[in-house]
């Protein structure tokens, strides 16, 4: 439209180096996005290469070939919800493979999804895009799996919120964050926020629009520990500005039907009265699926489950390799 001479383009290039071809040909729905998730921008104060969760051959140019197509096309199932799964069925379909994916229940992109849902967005419609057939399967059983009659099964590790051998954690006053986001559940009032990790965090912004009164308590030094320290910066500051208050490097002892008693790092007591207690911690490894796929001769390929926002480069990189060697 002649609005500009020059257009200068800086990490979106990192996420999709054919952006300035697709967009001059007009290609604007193909063009995979920069959405902002610092992960580059973190390893450069980190002093370490460049990497990319849009584009995990950024970097690998003289080693990978992005677009490259199989010799032989196979019938390829790829089970799972967070960054390794998504990124496995793209690439799949990428290579030309009868691929479907069968998105397991919970948030598409696993439980960290919540901070970065752009990506989870694009994938999806990237993998629409390269034909991928995609499912929604709250349950997958082995004769689902024996029905479909895949060559390669791809599957993420299960996993499930952790809950913690706390006296009192079983009292109908508990609840987990995920099925507050799910919206399962609901809090009002007085709310205990037990882990000051991204999900924690997420979970008090979230909260804190509602009205809801909140507290943090977290065993470690500080709040969204595993998220970048741009993007953390950010947080800490929308926590302070809403009035949250913070516990750190303090552990929960007990849960009442008034609140939660609680020891520091210096071994002083202390308690927070409190009408309803979050559980925000990480996710637990649960056998099952990857086993049962196994005894059936399917021979899977695991593929890890993203805990953290540091993590989704590795598990992303995971999925893209796991598929290319099929």
């Amino acid at each position: 439209e002649e609005n500009a001479d020059i257009i200068a383009l800086g990490r979106p290039l990192l996420a999709d180096p054919d952006y300035p071809l697709k967009a001059l040909q007009g290609r604007r729905e193909e063009i995979v996005k920069c959405i902002a998730c610092n992960t580059c921008m973190d390893l450069i104060f980190l002093f370490q290469p460049i990497q990319c969760i849009q584009n995990p051959c950024a970097g690998y140019g003289f080693e990978v070939e992005p677009n490259e197509k199989a010799e032989v096309s196979q019938k390829v199932l790829v089970i799972g919800e967070g960054p390794a799964a998504l990124e496995a069925a793209r690439v799949s379909g990428v290579r030309g493979h009868d691929t479907v994916f069968w998105k397991t229940g919970g948030q598409p992109g696993g439980y960290w999804s919540w901070l970065i849902h752009a990506f989870v967005n694009d994938k999806l419609k990237a993998i629409r895009n390269h034909g991928v057939e995609v499912d929604t399967k709250d349950t997958v059983t082995m004769e689902m799996v024996h029905q479909l009659s895949p060559d390669i099964v791809l599957v993420e590790n299960e996993v499930s919120p952790c809950v913690p051998n706390i006296p009192g954690i079983d009292r109908e006053n508990v609840v987990q964050a995920v099925d507050i986001f799910s919206g399962e559940k609901e809090v009002e009032g007085k709310v205990v926020i037990v882990g000051g990790g991204s999900i924690g965090v997420q979970c008090a912004l979230y909260l804190g629009k509602k009205g809801v009164d909140i507290t943090i308590i977290e065993e470690k030094r500080g709040p969204a520990f595993k998220i970048e320290q741009l993007t953390r910066k950010i947080l800490v500051q929308l926590l302070k500005a809403g009035d949250v208050k913070l516990l750190f490097r303090s552990k929960v002892t007990a849960i009442d039907a008034d609140g939660m008693a609680f020891v520091d790092a210096e071994g002083n007591e202390g308690r927070v009265d409190a009408e309803q207690i979050v559980l925000a911690l990480e996710m637990e490894p649960r056998a099952g699926l990857i086993e049962n796929l196994e005894k059936e001769d399917f021979n899977p390929v695991a593929l890890d489950y993203c805990h953290s926002q540091r993590n989704v480069y590795d598990s992303v990189r995971q999925g893209a390799e796991a598929a290319r060697m099929i």
